[in-house]
C-alpha cells in the first residue's frame, strides 16, 4: 500500500472536521429551530366537536377548518381562536361559533349577513357574492388582521383567503360592533356584507381574533360536500 492510500482519508477525516468546526454558528441554530417552525398544534380535537355539536354546528363543518388550520398553520399568526359562521342558520340563532384551541371550549354569538345575502329581509342569506358594491356576504376563508377605529367603533379588517372572497379588504368587510344585531325583531339587522357582531361584544371578540386567527363563513350551496345532518359524527 502506498503512503497516499495510507494517509488520503486520515487527511479527509482531518478535513471534514475543520469544516464542521468553522461553519457559521447561525446554520446550526437555523437547522436545529427547523422542525419547532412546522409544527403543528395538539388541538383538543374531542373536546372542541363535542362543543360544537352541542351550539348545533354540524361537525363535518369543523372538521373541514380544523384540517385546513393544520395545513395552513405556518400561515396563521394568532393561533388561538378559530371562527366559523353558519350562514345557513336563521340570523336569529348565534350562528358564529369561536373556538378556543386550548381549552376546546366555544362562544356562539349573533351575527349579521349582507343587506343583498337577505333580499326578502326574512333573517336567511341566499345570494353570496366577492363583487365590491354588491351588498352581500362572502364566504370562504379568512384572516382577521388589525384593528381601526371607525364609524362603528373598533373594528377588525378581514383578508379573504379564497377566490370566493378575496375583495374583503377592497370592500371593506370587517367586524364590528352594531346596535341593530340583536333579536328585537326575531332576526338580526343585515349589514352591508360585514359579519356584524352585537355592540356590547364588540371589544371582547375583536381582541380576542385581531392579529390573524382564521375565520371561515359556510353555507351550504357553497360547500355542499359538508352538509350533514347535525348529528352526525362526521
Amino acid at each position: 500500500m502506498t503512503f497516499y492510500q495510507r494517509h488520503i482519508p486520515q487527511w479527509l477525516a482531518i478535513s471534514i472536521s475543520i469544516i464542521s468546526l468553522m461553519a457559521p454558528p447561525s446554520i446550526e441554530k437555523a437547522l436545529s429551530a427547523a422542525p419547532q417552525q412546522t409544527a403543528k398544534l395538539q388541538l383538543p380535537h374531542n373536546r372542541i366537536i363535542n362543543s360544537v355539536k352541542r351550539a348545533g354546528m354540524r361537525p363535518a363543518i369543523v372538521e373541514y377548518v380544523l384540517d385546513y388550520y393544520q395545513r395552513n398553520f405556518d400561515r396563521i399568526e394568532n393561533r388561538r381562536y378559530i371562527t366559523i359562521i353558519d350562514y345557513s342558520k336563521h340570523s336569529s340563532e348565534q350562528r358564529m361559533l369561536i373556538i378556543d384551541t386550548q381549552t376546546g371550549q366555544v362562544g356562539s354569538y349573533l351575527t349579521a349577513h349582507g343587506k343583498n345575502s337577505d333580499p326578502d329581509n326574512d333573517g336567511r342569506a341566499t345570494i353570496f357574492s366577492n363583487e365590491p358594491g354588491s351588498k352581500t356576504t362572502s364566504l370562504g376563508f379568512y384572516l382577521a388582521s388589525e384593528t381601526y377605529v371607525g364609524r362603528h367603533g373598533l373594528s377588525l379588517r378581514l383578508d379573504g383567503l379564497e377566490t370566493s372572497n378575496d375583495n374583503a379588504r377592497k370592500r371593506a368587510i370587517v367586524i364590528h360592533g352594531a346596535a341593530y344585531v340583536s333579536n328585537k325583531a326575531n332576526r338580526a339587522g343585515r349589514s352591508w356584507g360585514c359579519p356584524a357582531i352585537p355592540a356590547e361584544l364588540a371589544q371582547t371578540v375583536i381582541n380576542k381574533l385581531k392579529g390573524g386567527s382564521l375565520l371561515f363563513a359556510y353555507h351550504p350551496s357553497f360547500y355542499a360536500k359538508l352538509t350533514r345532518s347535525p348529528d352526525s359524527d362526521s
